[in-house]
């Protein structure tokens, strides 16, 4: 991930643990508590991956806007692999950590033990400092007794942003791919530069704050 998503995760995890008084807990990541977070976001991360929107939609929790922005990911993430492809059809084997997409972005998402999850007040929600390719804090909510994802966006970041963005990256990357099938790119750089461009448009640029985590759903 870019510098700038591990420090806004450590800055997240201090304005989570300035929370405490109104929240139920925090534990890191290496912790026991943190497990069935850890295993809900792998089980989300593994179906966008695999392109599986409805796999991926029955491991959430959210509401319209976030299956939206859910299915925004699969279809980027799916654009990213096409992407990719086609580069390498063209120009031969290029290793992913110079052919930058979001393919590899959520392949990499995940709680580690440098995050924290914070536990409400209401048992049945929390959240994570972890970080996704769009922004830092994921959501969490319990139902029938198992935990899954409820968002992946978290105030005060807006699903709507996310959503724009992901939207801008897909249509970007289906361009990129066209023009290498069409031979547009003189060179396998000149292709990596357009890809990491794209992948850039989905981390925003600056921010006045670092996001905290606090329940928006």
């Amino acid at each position: 991930m870019r510098k700038m998503n591990f420090v806004c995760t450590i800055l997240a995890g201090v304005v989570i643990s300035a929370s405490l008084a109104v929240a139920g807990g925090l534990v890191e990541g290496s912790d026991a508590r943190a497990e069935p977070m850890k295993k809900a976001l792998a089980a989300l991360v593994k179906e966008i991956g695999a392109g599986d929107l409805e796999k991926a939609k029955a491991l959430c929790a959210g509401g319209k806007t976030d299956v939206e922005v859910l299915a925004a990911y699969v279809d980027g993430a799916a654009g990213a692999k096409a992407m990719r492809a086609a580069i390498t059809a063209k120009f031969g084997d290029i290793p992913d950590n110079r052919l930058l997409g979001l393919d590899t972005d959520v392949d990499r998402m995940g709680i580690h033990d440098f995050n924290t999850v914070i536990f409400y007040d209401d048992p049945d929600r929390a959240a994570s400092s972890a970080d996704s390719p769009l922004g830092v804090g994921i959501e969490f909510k319990r139902v029938d007794g198992t935990w899954k994802v409820l968002s992946l966006v978290s105030s005060p970041e807006k699903s709507e942003d996310h959503l724009a963005r992901l939207k801008l990256y897909i249509s970007t990357v289906k361009a990129i791919t066209e023009k290498v099938k069409s031979g547009s790119y003189q060179s396998s750089d000149d292709a990596i530069g357009a890809a990491g461009d794209a992948e850039l448009q989905l981390w925003p640029h600056t921010r006045t704050a670092p996001p905290a985590t606090s329940p928006t759903h």
